[in-house]
């Protein structure tokens, strides 16, 4: 039985970044399927986002500048919140 505990991704610190409700919601659902065990792809992301594609690449892209994930040939990984931007 493996007992070692695994963190969530999703660190409080993000609501404190000021970034937009749809950046937030964009990077709770990514953390989501990073916690559930899926490979977290755009295409995965955009399956359970309620807007248009516009609105989660530019999420995405918020993210990205804030160094709060990565995106790679459509795959996402989200950093640590020691690697975020904070201004």
């Amino acid at each position: 039985m493996n007992t070692k505990y695994v963190a969530p991704s999703m660190d409080q610190q993000i609501f404190n970044m000021g970034l937009s409700v749809e950046t937030v919601s964009a990077y709770l659902n990514a953390c989501g399927l990073n916690d559930a065990g899926g490979n977290v792809h755009i295409e995965a992301l955009d399956a359970t986002w309620s807007q248009n594609r516009e609105a989660l690449d530019a999420a995405l892209k918020e993210l990205a500048e804030k160094n709060i994930m990565i995106v790679e040939n459509e795959h996402i990984r989200i950093l640590p919140p020691t690697e975020w931007k904070k201004e």
